[in-house]
């Protein structure tokens, strides 16, 4: 009786398949058949999904883990199973399985030389490589490290007998327990290849070009080159590169508000202590300072000088802060460990300043020189460099990394403060040598460092309102912010205080007016730097407004719309920018704290002022008319101990902001 039979149902899955029983996952919840519940069984599709399409769906999504591309490989080894037909499904898989097949062989290429290490050269040994028991030589060891004291017994043992050997094996062999064992991690999963080609394009164009981290045309080679599918270090810095530029790109596909490009970072893991147990590469130290990039917009900034530090520390170790002393020609990749080299102190410069905290180094622990004054495509081995003299920047073209230098040169004058001005103990050997205006003098020195700076910035760099440019931008903005950050400190000093308040107000309004002209013409933000040089403008303009009633008063009604103006400013960066956000609400609430200065006639443009231009408190948020007076400052005349103290609670907002901690 055929036609009683009950009908079998479809997508039977494999143990159901293999047992010959009926198989009900078709109706059941999940796709997990009853039979598999009931004997606690993984209920898989393996077989079913070989016979349709090959086995492999429509989404790409599908394998995107390892575990999932496991899934799939399974498949295909199947004797049933038939590839796909589909060619939006064939390329794809066929993509991300040579992805996975390259991550595999630098796996086991890295097992293998760890394995098998180098035979030893048959040259003459180092008597110092026998101090350590590992088999890594490229580390570098300072003049006053202790290695270099016993040097002088092992000389003296290699003179009196070459031959004699006392070492027992014990302590001087590596034992296999303090091996770190490796984990295979996933494969990095990076943007189409469309995308990736336009973020790489927006990053070269755009930080790059301020910071000078990377040499365009060999870093475009690589990545044509499949470098970054074969080379987790290098895959990183790529995706790395992606995170930072998504914040500047239009593109839908990099993620909305300020998650975009975390898809990307969150793939990126610096921390193996694996990665670590040799020195590192040049693609470490370039990560460790586009990650700081990255994170420096978001609300957990503090990572930023952790990283800056493990940058600065693995630099160190491979020796890149110091001048080298051979007569070696000097290759790409040595300009490259050098500028790395010089971005990562130019970040510990900022982080230091920002949060309050020690640099990790100093400029008298390091003398490598600048950055060569060449463009990249003019790099030794490319297209448009001198054959017979390499490195040579032709005479008649601007070099854009003249820019970067200048900055890292205004950094370093800033760096002499905080050692000096900024220190937290002057130790009993700095009182005898120094006088009674010993800060004083530090003042009078580092304004005139930046007087001389300032008179080296070649024309084209110089700063021009009516056609602004991003590298004079960033480096006047740079300037006035240090010329606060030197002056500050000496607000609350009796003999400089009204010449300090001077400068730090004058610096203020120049670096408003700067800021303003330039996000009037360019809508991207070229160094993050520029919004904390935003938020302490802001500060000292309503710093001076607040005793705008006193004998001493420098305030003008403009102060108050330079405010807006830099409060606009990061108002349009919030929706990118989290930190920008966080600035703009502190400037907001402080404000508000203060008594405005009503405007002598709200309806009556100043000549030659747009409507537009004009400053609305509505805005704001805020009634012009009833603004909350906070510490008796329409009566004060103090504008020493009002800006003493006014400092002090400034410092409780920033350890709020630059922290990572809510207010």
């Amino acid at each position: 009786m055929e036609g009683s039979k009950k009908r079998r149902l479809q997508g039977a899955c494999d143990s159901c398949r293999s047992r010959k029983k009926a198989c009900d996952s078709a109706q059941r919840p999940g796709a997990k058949c009853s039979n598999c519940v009931a004997f606690n069984l993984e209920c898989t599709h393996i077989a079913t999904m070989s016979r349709k399409n090959g086995g492999i769906p429509l989404n790409s999504a599908s394998w995107e883990t390892t575990e999932d591309l496991q899934v799939h490989i399974t498949a295909i080894l199947q004797p049933t199973y038939a590839g796909p037909k589909d060619n939006r499904v064939t390329r794809p898989l066929l993509v991300q399985l040579a992805r996975y097949i390259r991550q595999l062989e630098a796996k086991i290429s890295a097992l293998e030389n760890q394995a098998n290490p180098v035979p030893a050269s048959t040259e003459v040994e180092d008597p110092m490589s026998r101090l350590s028991i590992s088999d890594n030589k490229n580390r570098h060891y300072g003049a006053e490290d202790d290695t270099k004291f016993i040097k002088t017994a092992i000389d003296l043992k290699q003179t009196l007998d070459p031959n004699h050997s006392l070492r027992r094996p014990l302590y001087w062999t590596l034992p296999f327990w303090q091996h770190v064992p490796t984990f295979l991690q996933p494969p990095l999963l990076f943007p189409p290849s469309d995308l990736m080609d336009s973020l790489v394009t927006l990053f070269l164009n755009t930080t790059n070009t301020q910071i000078c981290l990377l040499h365009g045309p060999s870093f475009r080679r690589d990545i044509a080159n499949g470098i970054h599918c074969t080379s987790r270090e290098f895959g990183s810095v790529v995706l790395a590169v992606c995170a930072v530029a998504a914040r500047a790109s239009p593109d839908p596909r990099v993620g909305d508000g300020h998650s975009a490009g975390w898809q990307w970072y969150s793939q990126l893991h610096p921390l193996d202590p694996v990665n670590y147990v040799s020195p590192g590469c040049l693609w470490d130290l370039q990560l460790f300072a586009l990650m700081v990039l990255y994170l420096y917009a978001l609300s957990v900034a503090d990572q930023c000088w952790l990283f800056i530090g493990m940058g600065i520390r693995l630099a160190q170790d491979m020796g890149v802060h110091r001048k080298r002393r051979t007569n070696e020609p000097w290759t790409p990749h040595d300009e490259s460990l050098r500028r790395a080299w010089w971005v990562l102190i130019g970040l510990d410069v900022y982080a230091s300043a920002m949060f309050g905290r020690v640099r990790t180094t100093n400029s008298d622990e390091f003398d490598v020189d600048f950055p060569l004054q060449v463009d990249d495509e003019y790099w030794p081995g490319e297209l448009l460099a001198d054959p017979i003299t390499p490195w040579t920047q032709p005479p008649d073209i601007p070099a854009q990394v003249t820019a970067w230098v200048l900055h890292l040169k205004l950094l370093e004058i800033y760096g002499f403060a905080q050692k000096t001005i900024y220190s937290v103990q002057r130790t009993d050997f700095w009182d005898a040598l120094s006088t009674a205006k010993w800060g004083h003098n530090v003042a009078v020195e580092l304004d005139s460092a930046l007087n001389k700076w300032i008179d080296a910035i070649p024309d084209y760099l110089r700063w021009d309102p009516h056609h602004p440019s991003e590298p004079s931008a960033v480096l006047y903005t740079t300037y006035y912010w240090v010329q606060i950050q030197i002056h500050r400190p000496f607000i609350t000093n009796a003999d400089r205080w009204f010449s300090s308040i001077a400068v730090c107000t004058n610096a203020a309004r120049s670096c408003a007016h700067v800021l303003y002209a330039h996000f009037t013409v360019y809508e991207r933000i070229p160094l993050s730097n520029m919004l904390a040089t935003t938020l302490y403008s802001a500060i000292v303009l309503l710093l001076n407004t607040a005793n705008s009633n006193g004998e001493s008063a420098m305030a003008t009604p403009r102060d108050l719309e330079d405010v807006y103006r830099l409060m606009e400013v990061l108002r349009r960066h919030e929706g990118r920018w989290q930190v920008a956000g966080r600035y703009h609400d502190v400037i907001a609430e402080v404000f508000a704290l203060l008594q405005e200065p009503k405007p002598q006639d709200s309806s009556r443009k100043r000549k030659g002022q747009d409507a537009e231009e004009q400053l609305d408190w509505g805005d704001l948020g805020l009634d012009a008319n009833n603004l909350i007076p906070s510490h008796g400052l329409e009566d004060s005349t103090d504008w020493q101990g009002w800006t003493s103290f006014a400092w002090e609670e400034f410092g409780v907002y920033l350890a709020g902001v630059d922290d990572g901690r809510p207010f």
